[in-house]
């Protein structure tokens, strides 16, 4: 991609593709980036967003704590099949707080 993703520099790529054709963009899955997501609202309005889940998941097992003891296959399951995870929510509410709790419960 480009040297930073940047506001501007996703303005610049998001017209560059719709001077190329880009047309009739329903929905948009990203990572948070709040550049891309403004240069979206402005370039490709109308468009639906949805954050990622890969990165959703990446965020939320950073937030899991080491005392958390997630088994290898345990964070595999989140990854590969997030709507496996509620059984995860008790040990993780345990060891981590409601916070993530919440986040785990909530996919």
């Amino acid at each position: 991609m480009g040297a930073a993703e940047t506001y501007e520099f996703w303005v610049a790529f998001l017209r560059g593709l719709v001077r190329r054709g880009l047309h009739g963009v329903r929905l948009v899955i990203s990572d948070a980036h709040e550049g891309l997501r403004r240069a979206l609202a402005e370039i490709l309005a109308g468009t639906s967003w949805q954050r990622s889940r890969v990165h959703v998941m990446r965020n939320l097992l950073q937030r899991v704590p080491k005392h958390a003891h997630l088994t290898g296959r345990e964070r595999t399951d989140v990854k590969r099949r997030p709507h496996h995870v509620l059984p995860l929510c008790n040990p993780v509410r345990q060891a981590g707080g409601r916070t993530v709790t919440r986040l785990f419960c909530s996919m």
